[in-house]
This record gives structure tokens, C-alpha cells and sequence, in this order.
């Protein structure tokens, strides 16, 4: 790391500065981030799916990739951590990188510290500073950031989320309104029992979410651990040093050799013997001169040496700066028996803070180790409450041996419908036949009540419009067809042959139909 090829501006910020500065190098590099990022995820995703496939746990795919994060993460803070401090690398400098960077911290980043809300800001210390990091250090480059850091992990997971919502409910939006309810039915019924390729689709949908907001989360994190790092080792001043030492060059160290073989030649101090003359009062000013002994810049440059206006003005306009006179207001918890002036405080045993590190290490790990002992118990005990969250669904169409192959209908209603749906029954083909019934039901309703109905009109709709009807012999008839054909529909509950023959009969005598 060499400060002096960085490539941006280091100075204090607050904590959401630097997580703006991070998230503008993101933007910046997203080309060199992007490329690789894909290259090594597509093919972790196209084997995730494929094993999940096999296995027929594809819904399980998207909660693999989100564990993978902290893997990916790599690619995103490598082009990040190279282009601050010089050129971005290239596409194979870092694939080729990936091969061996990192990996040891990735062990604890994949078990006890997956869940930590702090990844973002701790991967920096574990990657860049070597994977033995002890908790100390993490305790000292967190510090103030650790809030900041939480609440970048939450905001970051909701926007994930909504982007993945966002992209779902683009169906139905784009759906004309005529067709709205169908388009929800359809996403509905995609959620409650997708088929193999709505899953694949989600799991893309997934990982699409995932590559544009993991880079951006990280480079969140990169950016308060830079923050962190010039608070804590004052970077800027070091580089102000640094430029001011170039910029001088030769001519600072020959001013100090002088410097230094003046004293070393000045003839040494003696003692003053003669007695002052108590009644001379000096002034301050004489006193200080004569303290600090005369100047010693007129001596050594004569008529050469410059003026110190311009230094002065410097240091004023210097001194004038917003940064400089920056304020920054801090909240912290203090005690309140604070001790009394003069009372004798304990220092702090290090043996004793070792031990008290040691047991706060345990507690957090037995924490995390908890909390992945039973998402493992969930996994494996998947097979008994699994099936106890499906009975709670509705029974699906799958197993039902009905067949569910879209509708297609006749733009014309047969003049014989008793006869036509009669066919349709005995050729196998049931929800045909009950569509059939169902259709002419409401064309016979419509007729005769004169109600107008919206193309595609729900269920609903139509029993409000039969509420028109006069007769209510009519109207049980239509709402008993109504109900037959939601079963068929939406629950695969067909009815009994005699069912049917009784419901046709009823409607044809009710509405006229030849039998």
C-alpha cells in the first residue's frame, strides 16, 4: 500500500460520507467489477441450479448463492482496494486473483460470522490485513462505524428484496386491465406451486438482484474502513508530510545539515556569574528574546532570505479552511460516579482483559454456532414440518390427475348445449364440459336480466349481475353452476356424472334449452 499513488482525496468524514465515498468508487469501476463478478458467479449459479435440479431442491438454490456472498464479495473488494491505490486491475489480473486470495478468512465468514451485520466493514480488516485479524483490531477499525455498518447491511438487503419484488410484480402491472385479476391469478398460482422453470426464473431473478447490489454493498464497506483507517493512522497528515518533503527536496536537508552544524559549532552555554540588578525591570518581550536567544534565519541567509508574507498568508488561508475548523458532534456513554480528583483508580490488568476477551469470544461464537445449529435442525427436520406447512395450502393440481391445459374456446356457443356438453363429458374432457355449462349460464343470465358485463369478468361479477333475476328458482340454478365450475377451477374438485346431468338438466328446463 503506498499513500502517496492514492487516488482520492483522504481526509475525516462522518461515517455516511465515506459510505457515499464507497459507493462512488463502485460506481466508477463497475465495468472492471462487473465482468468478473459475472464470470465467477454464472457458473457457481448455473451449478447450484443444476444440482437442485437433480436433487429436486431447486428452491433451496437462492439460499446456497446467499450464503456464497461473502465468496463473491472478493471480486468487488480486490478491484476496489487495487484502484484506490492505483489503476483498476484488469478481468484476468482478477480471476486470477480469486484463486488464492483470501481464503482463510473465508472460513469463519462462512460459518460463525455469516450472519454478522458487520461483514461489509470487517471484510476489509480479514482480506487486507491478513485472515489471523484478531478481535481487537476489528474492535478498533469498527469502532464508531459498527452502527453505520449495521444499518448499510439492513438498507441493503431491503433494497435486494425490492428490487426482486419490484421485478415479480412487473407482470401484473404490465397486464391490460381487462386481464389484471387473471395476471394475479397467474402470479399467485406461480408463488403457491411454481413449476421448474418459474423456479429457475425466480433463482435468476435472484442472483440479477444480488450482482447489482453486492458490489455496491461492499464498496459501502470498503469506504468506512478507508474512513476508519485515516481517522485512526492519520493518513492525511502523513501525505501532507510526504508532498511537503517532495516538494522541498534537496533544499530541506541542506537546510537542516546547516541547522545542525551551527549548534554543533556554537561555542557552549556558560554559567551567568554577575549578579542582576534587581531594580531593572525588563519588558516581556526583551525577556522572551532574550530567552530564546536571537534569530537565527537572518544569520544563516542574509540579504537572501525571502520574505514570510506569502508562508503567513498560507497559514491563514490554511487556518481559515472549513475542513480544518470542521466540528463533529459525538455521542457516548460516560459514566456517572465518575471518580473524585485525587481518589486512586485500578489499571486495568491485562491478564484480566485477556480473560474477559476470551469469554466475550466464546459467548459470541456459542451465539452464532446456535443460531447455525438450528437452521441445520430445520434443514434436516425439513421433512416433518415441510409437509405440515403444505397441508396448509391449498390442495394443488399437480397429483389431482385433472387436466389443467388452457381452455380453448369457441367464439360461437353451440345451438344444442345440453347435447354438446354431454359430449364433451363422455369424451374425458370434464373441465370442458363445465366451462361449456358455465358460459352458457351466464350468456343465458345476461339475456335475460340485460346485465353488461366486462370481458373477463370474475365469478363474482356474474353472481352480482344474477341477482337481477326475477325468479329465484333462476338464480339457485346459476349460482349452483357458479359454484360447480370455482370448484373445478381453482380447487380440481369436479363433480359426479350425476351432479352434472342433474345441474344441466335444471339450467335447460330453467332456461330453455333443448334437452
Amino acid at each position: 500500500m503506498r499513500l502517496d499513488q492514492v487516488r482520492i482525496v483522504l481526509r475525516p468524514r462522518s461515517s455516511w460520507e465515506a459510505v457515499e465515498l464507497g459507493m462512488a468508487l463502485v460506481r466508477r469501476h463497475f465495468r472492471a467489477i462487473l465482468r468478473p463478478w459475472c464470470l465467477v458467479t454464472l457458473p457457481v449459479f448455473a451449478v447450484v441450479n443444476a444440482l437442485g435440479w437433480w436433487l429436486d431442491l431447486l428452491a433451496y438454490a437462492p439460499l446456497v448463492l446467499w450464503w456464497l456472498k461473502p465468496v463473491f464479495d472478493r471480486v468487488p473488494l480486490f478491484v476496489l482496494s487495487r484502484a484506490v491505490f492505483g489503476d483498476a486491475p484488469d478481468t484476468r489480473a482478477t480471476l486470477a486473483a480469486q484463486r488464492t486470495w483470501g481464503w482463510r478468512a473465508m472460513v469463519q465468514h462462512l460459518t460463525w460470522r455469516r450472519l454478522s451485520p458487520l461483514r461489509a466493514l470487517y471484510l476489509p480488516v480479514d482480506l487486507l490485513e491478513g485472515a489471523d485479524s484478531g478481535s481487537a483490531r476489528r474492535r478498533v477499525v469498527g469502532g464508531s462505524a459498527r452502527g453505520v455498518a449495521t444499518v448499510v447491511t439492513l438498507v441493503c438487503a431491503n433494497f435486494e428484496f425490492a428490487l426482486l419484488m419490484g421485478v415479480l410484480w412487473l407482470v401484473p402491472l404490465f397486464a391490460p386491465p381487462d386481464r389484471f385479476s387473471d395476471a394475479l391469478g397467474l402470479l399467485s398460482w406461480l408463488m403457491r406451486d411454481p413449476p421448474t422453470w418459474a423456479h429457475l426464473g425466480f433463482n435468476a431473478l435472484y442472483w440479477g438482484a444480488m450482482s447489482v447490489m453486492e458490489p455496491f454493498y461492499v464498496g459501502a464497506g470498503f469506504g468506512l474502513y478507508l474512513n476508519r483507517r485515516t481517522d485512526l493512522e492519520a493518513w492525511d497528515v502523513e501525505l501532507v508530510f510526504r508532498r511537503l518533503r517532495e516538494r522541498l527536496g534537496g533544499a530541506a536537508m541542506v537546510l537542516l545539515l546547516v541547522v545542525g552544524g551551527t549548534l554543533a559549532i556554537a561555542p557552549p552555554a556558560r554559567a551567568d556569574t554577575t549578579v542582576p540588578d534587581k531594580a531593572v525591570v525588563k519588558p516581556k518581550q526583551e525577556k522572551e528574546e532574550e530567552k530564546e536567544g536571537p534569530p537565527t534565519l537572518p544569520r544563516l541567509f542574509g540579504e537572501g532570505r525571502a520574505s514570510e508574507a506569502p508562508f503567513r498568508k498560507a497559514v491563514k488561508e490554511a487556518l481559515d479552511d472549513p475542513d480544518y475548523r470542521r466540528k463533529e458532534t459525538r455521542k457516548e456513554w460516560v459514566r456517572r460516579d465518575k471518580p473524585k480528583p485525587g481518589t486512586v483508580e485500578y489499571e486495568e490488568s491485562p491478564a484480566l482483559r485477556a480473560i474477559s476477551d476470551f469469554f466475550g469470544m466464546l459467548a459470541e461464537s456459542a451465539l452464532w454456532l446456535l443460531v447455525v445449529l438450528v437452521l441445520l435442525l430445520l434443514l434436516v427436520s425439513r421433512k416433518r414440518w415441510l409437509p405440515w406447512l403444505q397441508d396448509m395450502k391449498p390442495a394443488t393440481s399437480t397429483d389431482s390427475g385433472i387436466d389443467v391445459a388452457p381452455l380453448v374456446h369457441a367464439a360461437r356457443l353451440p345451438d344444442d348445449i345440453p347435447t354438446a356438453a354431454r359430449a364433451l363429458w363422455r369424451e374425458g374432457r370434464v373441465r370442458a364440459a363445465l366451462a361449456l355449462l358455465y358460459r352458457a349460464s351466464v350468456a343465458a343470465m345476461v339475456a335475460r336480466t340485460g346485465a353488461r358485463l366486462v370481458p373477463g369478468a370474475t365469478e363474482a361479477e356474474c353472481l352480482r349481475a344474477a341477482r337481477a333475476l326475477q325468479d329465484n328458482e333462476d338464480r339457485d340454478a346459476f349460482n349452483a353452476v357458479v359454484r360447480t365450475w370455482q370448484y373445478a377451477a381453482y380447487a380440481d374438485r369436479l363433480p359426479e356424472e350425476a351432479t352434472f346431468e342433474a345441474q344441466l338438466a335444471r339450467m335447460a328446463e330453467r332456461f330453455g334449452w333443448s334437452r
